[in-house]
């Protein structure tokens, strides 16, 4: 049966990022998420979400604030024969508990095209909302039957007892889990990971300093030569390369050894090592005495990026899909099958409500805190011999100029809650953490951080590799133990929206008014487009990925800037493999731009990774 809820549309960042409405006494009590719910004029006096069996139109006063009259229509098996359901009258029910309202069970009306086009501005930046473009939004209700909607008296009922902050927690936990799955790797993977970030720094290094290149080259070499010897594309050229010589030498009677051995008495070796390299068209990365300019630097660094970018995705793909398996839930309790100490730490994080705000202000007395629920969990004889770590930890937390080292303990669960509590306040110090670290299943420490975060506040980009409808289906499953209902709606065509001119735009302040201004481009008309024959015009969450490979603030959002230029101007006609080409080509054509703000800014973009990282994702 399909209900309807008349709500405001300031709160349509609230329910897209905790996709879920509840009774406004819920709000209060979260600890990550929207703390407030817009009650409309109609139901205020009334503790609980007013359902209506028909599409009802109403009307809103309060323009001042950008507040506009929103229907959400939905559909779930479950709330019919509910103990939280109250009928009101005719075709109106209260509803005491939260209401599930997923990107497959919903969809979200407005009655005029401007308080449409004002509310998706005012989300669109909110990276806390997780399948921003999976929802069915739409300008117009013209295609349902609406009634008027009457003003309904104030009235109480029985609450259900809200479990949206334990919910948000084991959801957020759940995520980070097959989020770590996604990037679970080998040790040799992460050293060669580890081993291409610190090339990529030290190039950029160079080429910010090339005066004093000579002073550089050593450490350089050492870096090049190492990732030679353990590069599985540089090893597998290199094998060719060398059967290939052997079999050459080999027609003329001489030996390899014999003939490399000759050339470099002449010192011609290097060069005609190249021209044969560049003849036979083998991919060999140059030697670090061929670099004489900031731009082989810079195609060298990026070679290795898109190198690195690829090996990752050839393994993965040779990868099951992510699951749950090992991941469970038994009440408001998680168990992580093999790992009892992490399975102690995350439901202490859970029970206790802590939060990021927590671990920041107080990381010591957190620790301290963990580590003795985790001890409660383990026997007195077998936590002993774990004390001198667990103290070496907190001294460095309390005073950084003592030493830790992360490896002194052989026990993986320690290491992973250590990395969490030392690096968990932001994810993209966590992933440089973990990738610095060498460390090849951050699976745990992943978890916990994902469950001190809360679903609601774990960014968007680091999720983006895992936020399909088929984890979260799976994820719903195992939250509320049974399948996520989905809907099929008839079709409705959006129509294409133009965006609003800037007095149209909510008023800002500060930095976010500057922010809104820069990201209030074309996006939901590039969503929009009906005939787009290029996937990459139509799922735009690659840029995202894209720019998380870019670590100057600057760069990343001048590339974003252009991307969505790139994308505006494309044709929808165009295969990916034709957007790709066109993008390469405009990509190149900045980094030898006239303007040298502009070759400044993309010197720090790894335009051949992410050109390798479209085509592994685009053109299989």
């Amino acid at each position: 049966m399909k209900y309807y809820i008349p709500t405001s549309s300031l709160n349509l960042d609230n329910i897209l990022q905790s996709e879920s409405i509840s009774p406004l006494s819920f709000y209060p009590q979260r600890v990550s998420g929207y703390r407030s719910l817009e009650i409309p004029t109609a139901f205020r006096g009334i503790n609980a979400t007013i359902l209506f069996d028909r599409p009802v139109e109403f009307r809103t006063v309060d323009t001042g604030r950008y507040d506009y009259p929103m229907l959400i229509e939905f559909e779930d098996p479950i709330l019919a024969d509910s103990k939280n359901i109250h009928p009101l009258s005719d075709g109106v029910h209260a509803y005491t508990d939260t209401i599930r309202l997923t990107p497959a069970n919903c969809r979200i009306f407005f009655f005029d095209e401007k308080a449409y086009k004002l509310s998706l501005i005012n989300v669109r930046d909110n990276k806390s909302i997780k399948y921003p473009s999976d929802y069915k939004i739409y300008p117009s209700a013209s295609s349902l039957q609406l009634s008027p909607l009457h003003e309904i008296p104030p009235t109480e009922f029985p609450l259900a007892e809200s479990k949206e902050n334990v919910t948000d927690k084991l959801k957020g936990a759940a995520f980070a889990y097959i989020l770590g799955q996604y990037h679970k790797s080998t040790p040799e993977l992460a050293h060669l990971k580890k081993l291409s970030r610190n090339i990529y720094d030290h190039i950029t290094g160079i080429i910010s300093n090339f005066d004093y290149v000579d002073s550089l080259r050593d450490r350089f070499n050492e870096l090049l030569k190492e990732f030679k010897a353990i590069d599985p594309t540089e090893k597998a050229n290199r094998k060719d390369f060398d059967s290939r010589l052997t079999a050459e030498t080999a027609r003329f009677g001489l030996d390899k050894k014999q003939f490399i051995a000759i050339l470099n008495e002449w010192d011609s070796w290097k060069i005609q090592y190249r021209l044969l390299v560049n003849k036979w068209g083998y991919h060999l990365l140059p030697l670090a005495s061929e670099l004489t300019t900031p731009q082989d630097f810079l195609s060298l660094r990026d070679e290795i990026t898109g190198r690195v970018v690829s090996t990752i995705e050839n393994y993965r793909k040779a990868l099951p899909i992510p699951t749950l398996d090992g991941f469970h839930i038994k009440g408001t309790m998680a168990e992580i099958t093999g790992m009892p100490l992490i399975t102690a730490a995350l439901n202490h994080i859970i029970d206790r409500r802590y939060t990021l705000s927590q671990l920041l202000a107080d990381r010591s007395g957190l620790c301290r805190d963990i580590f003795e629920a985790v001890k409660a969990n383990n026997p007195q004889e077998a936590w002993d011999r774990h004390l001198i770590y667990i103290d070496s930890l907190i001294a460095h937390i309390d005073n950084l100029s003592l030493p830790f080292s992360l490896d002194a303990t052989d026990n993986p669960e320690l290491k992973s809650i250590a990395t969490f509590i030392l690096r968990a306040h932001s994810a993209g110090d966590l992933f440089a953490y973990i990738t610095a670290k060498e460390i090849a299943d951050p699976t745990a420490t992943l978890t916990l951080w994902g469950a001190i975060s809360g679903y609601c506040e774990l960014n968007r980009e680091p999720l983006i590799p895992i936020l399909t409808m088929q984890t979260y289906g799976d994820i719903f499953t195992l939250l509320f133990g049974r399948e996520m209902p989905v809907v099929k709606w008839p079709e409705i065509r959006p129509a294409k929206i133009a965006l609003p001119s800037p007095e149209e735009k909510p008023a800002q302040t500060g930095q976010t008014k500057q922010r809104k201004r820069k990201k209030a481009k074309t996006v939901e008309a590039i969503r929009s487009l009906p005939f787009a024959s290029s996937s990459l015009l139509t799922d735009i969450s690659w840029v995202e990925k894209a720019s998380s490979m870019i670590p100057d603030e600057k760069s990343r959002s001048q590339f974003e800037n252009d991307i969505r230029w790139f994308i505006s101007r494309c044709e929808p006609t165009l295969t990916d493999s034709e957007v790709i080409d066109n993008l390469s080509k405009l990509l190149d054509s900045k980094r030898r731009a006239p303007q040298k703000w502009v070759v400044k800014l993309y010197s720090s973009i790894p335009v051949e990774g992410i050109i390798a990282l479209l085509r592994s994702q685009f053109l299989k």
